[in-house]
């Protein structure tokens, strides 16, 4: 019966009368935009709020304020190789114990390692001077992940992805369930909450209860967008889906610079995560701006919600409602009994012949590539390669947007797989070539073409 009835209403036929893309959809699209963005922005918050800063074990030279910097280029002008006479490189020196030398007169000229120095674990962290130049706080010294606990920070970065796979599906299912925005409004402050209570996770017993709520929020983070991009598209035409898709992207590039800018004003990790996450609650007045999808409401029998939802979105797009073909949304008790059967379609039909199960791997492939090379860059990475930290992740996140501009203006014009296949041997090349330009100038401009082919 429902399928007799999705047969005779097409709703790209009603968007032809009220306006495909009108001052409505438009309206809409503003605020999912702003979804878009704040997603966009918890996704790298760990990035400086966990950033791993440089810093060495303590001697008897430094003083009790002394700090990991004599100025802000060099570590203190006494600490020296003892053969060539330059800095030392501490990174691979993080928590060894240096032998000292002085003059005569007490005062320290040298301080060295050698294969006799001793090496500091974690719960020495006391004994650690940090460099305080990029973040005066972060998690790495909260959670003592310095030493032989330093492992541990990578894991507790993977959890938010875990989360995002979790949050795909249950967000998916609740979504198709009990509708688009009432999903969205739960993920919106499932996100929201997640992240602001990590924020009271302190001391070194409260990892755990951090890298729980990382998982929840990479599910609110997923859950957001899914249901955020889903409400939106479903809004519009068919002519507009791929523009809307695409475009609906930059702001989750604009989230992530926005992030950048409050990384760069707030230097304290437990501040910088409440003013991240907590005004993201505020995105529930969507809930009174934007209304349910009316294929989600037709699909589930709603039609009296759906005419009225219709004829609001051709009132403000200034058009005449089709009130002919709304005659087709009536109950199902007054159409005829339908006695053809249609076989369910299950997530097994990915995979039900060869072709589509080719093509499915395919996409999978893809999918797993890109989000690898995308988020290790601009998650991780992008604060961890020479040159200004902020400027660098600034310029890796913004270069997303002329690369979705790229897309929506080839997109019909080129064809999906030649720019799929173009941009990912760009990455692939870039990310090979990224490998030996360590430490260099260079390295900075091949992140930005990696990430912005992505």
């Amino acid at each position: 019966m429902e399928e007799g009835i999705k047969e005779e209403f097409n709703y790209d036929e009603v968007l032809a009368y009220i306006g495909q893309f009108g001052k409505f959809q438009k309206k809409i699209f503003i605020w999912l935009w702003l979804v878009s963005g704040v997603t966009g922005l918890s996704v790298v918050t760990f990035g400086f709020t966990a950033y791993t800063p440089n810093y060495r074990v303590a001697t008897e030279c430094d003083l009790m304020n002394s700090s990991y910097n004599f100025d802000t280029d060099s570590v203190p002008f006494w600490f020296r190789n003892k053969n060539d006479n330059i800095s030392l490189d501490l990174r691979n020196q993080d928590c060894r114990i240096p032998s000292v030398e002085k003059n005569d007169e007490g005062e320290c000229v040298n301080v060295y390692f050698s294969n006799e120095s001793i090496e500091i674990n974690s719960s020495d962290i006391n004994q650690l001077i940090f460099d305080r130049t990029i973040m005066r706080s972060t998690l790495v010294e909260e959670y003592q992940f310095v030493c032989d606990r330093s492992y541990i920070r990578p894991y507790i970065s993977a959890l938010f992805m875990l989360g995002m796979l979790f949050g795909s599906f249950l967000f998916g299912f609740l979504s198709d369930t009990f509708g688009r925005i009432k999903t969205l409004m739960l993920a919106i402050l499932w996100l929201s909450m997640a992240g602001f209570l990590g924020s009271f996770c302190m001391g070194t017993s409260g990892v755990i209860g951090f890298g729980v709520l990382r998982v929840l929020t990479g599910m609110g983070c997923t859950g957001s967008y899914i249901a955020a991009f889903v409400l939106g598209i479903e809004h519009v035409g068919y002519k507009f889906t791929m523009l809307m898709g695409i475009a609906f992207v930059i702001p989750f590039a604009v989230g992530e610079a926005v992030f950048g800018i409050e990384a760069y004003l707030i230097r304290e990790w437990q501040i910088l995560q409440i003013v991240a996450y907590l005004p993201i609650a505020l995105l529930l007045a969507v809930y009174w701006c934007v209304p349910e999808s009316v294929r989600w409401l037709v699909a589930h029998n709603k039609f009296d919600q759906a005419k009225s939802i219709i004829r609001r979105v051709a009132k403000e797009n200034g058009r005449e409602c089709p009130e002919h073909l709304l005659k087709h949304l009536t109950p199902m008790d007054d159409k005829p009994i339908s006695t053809k059967t249609t076989r369910k379609t299950t997530i097994l039909d990915l995979f039900s012949t060869r072709l589509i199960l080719t093509r499915s791997l395919n996409m999978f492939f893809q999918w797993f590539s890109v989000t690898m090379c995308y988020y290790g860059l601009t998650s991780a990475s992008t604060t961890s390669f020479a040159g200004d930290v902020y400027g660098n992740f600034l310029l890796s996140v913004l270069i997303e947007i002329p690369s979705y501009l790229f897309c929506i203006f080839l997109m019909d014009i080129w064809g999906r797989r030649p720019i799929l296949s173009f941009c990912q041997i760009i990455s692939g090349v870039s990310c090979i070539i990224i490998a030996f330009l360590e430490g260099s100038n260079l390295q900075g401009v091949e992140v930005l073409i990696t990430v912005g082919f992505s």
